[in-house]
């Protein structure tokens, strides 16, 4: 991920968009790694659908980072989160072991590109872990401006 974003940013905006999925070590613990596995899979399937201009990275666990670099307008990367809780809650739910995961997403940019990539990626954990404190099932923007999954 490093070597991609080095390569690629220049002097672009990036924005990191970290995805934690919500209740995976309880579809582990409940019905086993194999399903765990499965469960990533799918996840990985709604990643790249829904943010196919997108390097996407699984950062170990349950936990993912979308980087966008270039157009990180953040109404259109709120709008773009929003719609990925949804594809994910309809996801889920349709797969009998994995109807109690959701996902909780933390998004940080940046216009500057002195900023680096570790900053930026701490930035969307906190973010991320608002969510978790929050409830989960949402997304939080940094600096902290939250919204939780709809309906």
């Amino acid at each position: 991920m490093y070597e991609y974003l080095n390569k690629n940013r220049g002097q672009k905006s990036l924005c990191f968009i970290y995805i934690d999925l919500d209740n995976f070590k309880k579809v582990n613990d409940t019905h086993g790694h194999q399903a765990g596995d499965e469960a990533l899979v799918v996840t990985a399937d709604i990643l790249r659908s829904n943010f196919p201009d997108a390097f996407i990275a699984r950062l170990g666990g349950d936990e993912f980072i979308i980087s966008l670099i270039g157009d990180c307008e953040i109404a259109a990367v709120e709008k773009r989160a929003g719609l990925l809780l949804r594809n994910m809650n309809e996801s889920f739910s349709r797969h009998s072991l994995f109807n109690i995961l959701s996902g909780s997403i933390g998004i940080a940019r940046t216009e500057d590109p002195s900023v680096d990539i570790d900053t930026l990626m701490r930035q969307s954990d906190i973010a991320l872990y608002e969510v978790k404190r929050g409830g989960r099932a949402g997304y939080c923007v940094f600096p902290i401006k939250c919204s939780s999954m709809p309906g």
